[in-house]
């Protein structure tokens, strides 16, 4: 998946990553938010750079990932915002400690990955962060803030997953074709 992630063109990344925004851009869940988690595209993911500039004119807060040591947190990422590389170079928002949110404070958190399947389990890049950071939602049956969306290619769909105890499913998944899971 991944090699065939990075074979594609540019315009290939762009046309699929405008056809999730447009998507993304009529769900009711997005529609009521107020403050919603983009990752910044590494490797030729899924590009949520036209999503974050269309949230930010709409008056949405807009925040991006922090690396902390197991986990993630949340740092503002406006446009005017300066970005520098994490130890895996992938740009982070610079940001005050106070500035910072956990996701329980966010109403979507929008998630790359490698694989996934029917059920919206999802296959990321093997570090874990992103199960980690959810892990509270295994726990919480009936509140679901925030609501995990994985955007993705439609090649990247597979058969199934066979998911770990620590795995946490998404919520939806967005692909530049059709949306799994339920929102």
């Amino acid at each position: 998946m991944r090699a065939q992630r990075a074979a594609l063109s540019d315009n290939e990344v762009q046309s699929a990553s405008y056809m999730i925004t447009e998507t993304l851009c009529r769900l009711p869940a997005l529609q009521r938010a107020s403050a919603i988690a983009l990752y910044v595209a590494a490797f030729n993911e899924v590009d949520c750079a036209a999503l974050a500039q269309r949230l930010e004119a709409r008056g949405k807060q807009v925040y991006a990932p922090i690396l902390r040591k197991n986990d993630l947190v949340f740092a503002p990422a406006g446009s005017a915002r300066i970005f520098n590389k994490n130890r895996y170079g992938i740009p982070e928002p610079a940001h005050r400690q106070s500035e910072l949110r956990t996701p329980q404070q966010l109403d979507i958190i929008v998630t790359p990955l490698v694989a996934f399947d029917r059920r919206c389990n999802r296959i990321g890049m093997g570090g874990g962060y992103y199960d980690r950071t959810l892990a509270f939602k295994k726990h919480r049956r009936n509140w679901r803030r925030p609501l995990a969306v994985g955007v993705a290619y439609s090649f990247q769909r597979v058969g199934a997953i066979q998911a770990n105890t620590w795995d946490i499913p998404l919520d939806v998944v967005i692909t530049e074709k059709e949306s799994y899971g339920s929102y």
